[in-house]
């Protein structure tokens, strides 16, 4: 008689659950360091210094867009320029453009890349925007 091999069904599925603990565990691990560090004054004023400090090594503004009327004007201060409001307000996105430069920088790749070329606006320039146009080569 040989022997048959007698597999559990709920093996893989438990195999993944102990998985997905282990990573949820390295998870909260993760959290608790950085709650720990935001709650210790001078480690979080520190960090944001080394931030601020890259963000303008690599010149990275955060996101803003002029605040308008409902009837589209613009909104002006008292001195009669315009005011910017922040678009990202938990500075989501230039984190993510600081981590790219960073990973760029890292990498050797140049940074100084040829901006894309402007599409012509027919509100804006109603004269070229039906000449031909094509990307430069």
């Amino acid at each position: 008689m040989t022997k048959r091999k007698h597999y559990q069904i709920g093996d893989p599925a438990r195999d993944i659950a102990a998985q997905i603990a282990a990573l949820e565990a390295e998870q909260r691990a993760h959290d608790a360091a950085i709650d720990a560090a935001v709650a210790d004054e001078k480690v979080a004023r520190n960090r944001i210094q080394l931030v601020e400090q890259l963000y303008a090594s690599f010149g990275i503004e955060p996101e803003q867009h002029p605040r308008t009327h409902r009837d589209g004007t613009p909104v002006l201060d008292k001195h009669g320029e315009r005011v910017y409001t922040r678009s990202d307000r938990s500075e989501a996105q230039r984190t993510a453009r600081l981590a790219a430069a960073i990973t760029a920088a890292v990498n050797g790749e140049d940074d100084a890349e040829e901006p894309a070329p402007a599409v012509p606006d027919p509100v804006l320039q109603p004269e070229r925007a039906y000449q031909e146009w094509s990307p430069a080569t």
